[in-house]
């Protein structure tokens, strides 16, 4: 029953820890009627970037959205040639990406090709560094923490979680420069500290 009891505690406390660095969060809609792409997203407290990407990774269209707390766009997609194109949406707290094709008749959204990533938020107060990530696929996290001579200081691999976090005492760390790398192997995430 203890063991019960302290699983729950984790539990709300992960939430609680994790919930500001993904508050705000909003999962975008994107329809498409006649060659037209439409985006609405709701709630963001944070800056976010729209781009439409062709498939050498050049931005055709980009557009800097201030916190919202509704948002619509229609982006007219007629013009752009027959290919392969990327939607991106990213804040610092989430990042959506959405294969787009485009054929002389129509335009083609898979949204079983969308793909969510959101990136690990660090805070390092008074010697603790803290890590929180969303990692819904559960892939194996890797967390390394180097020195300013790149010597290796840190390393620990978490597998089958999809709330990390991690609380790593630098107390005991010389004072310098460090940099802490988290890799869930689809992006990595890179943080320079001082301490």
């Amino acid at each position: 029953m203890k063991t019960i009891k302290n699983v729950l505690i984790s539990f709300i406390l992960s939430v609680l820890f994790i919930n500001p660095a993904v508050a705000g969060n909003d999962v975008p809609v994107i329809k498409v009627v006649d060659k037209k792409l439409n985006l609405s997203m709701e709630n963001s407290s944070v800056q976010t970037t729209v781009k439409l990407l062709d498939s050498a990774g050049s931005a055709l269209i980009e557009e800097q959205v201030v916190a919202y707390k509704q948002f619509a766009s229609t982006y007219n997609l007629e013009s752009l040639t027959p290919g392969q194109y990327t939607l991106v949406i990213e804040s610092n707290q989430q990042k959506t990406t959405q294969p787009i094709t485009i054929t002389a008749q129509e335009v083609q959204v898979n949204e079983q090709e969308r793909a969510d990533y959101y990136p690990a938020q660090f805070e390092f107060k008074r010697g603790q560094l803290k890590l929180s990530m969303l990692n819904p696929t559960k892939n194996s996290v890797q967390i390394f923490v180097f020195d300013q001579m790149g010597r290796k200081k840190h390393q620990e691999t978490i597998t089958n979680e999809a709330v990390i976090e991690r609380s790593l005492n630098m107390k005991k760390f010389k004072k310098g420069n460090y940099t802490v790398v988290i890799n869930n192997g689809d992006q990595q995430f890179t943080k320079s500290i001082k301490r």
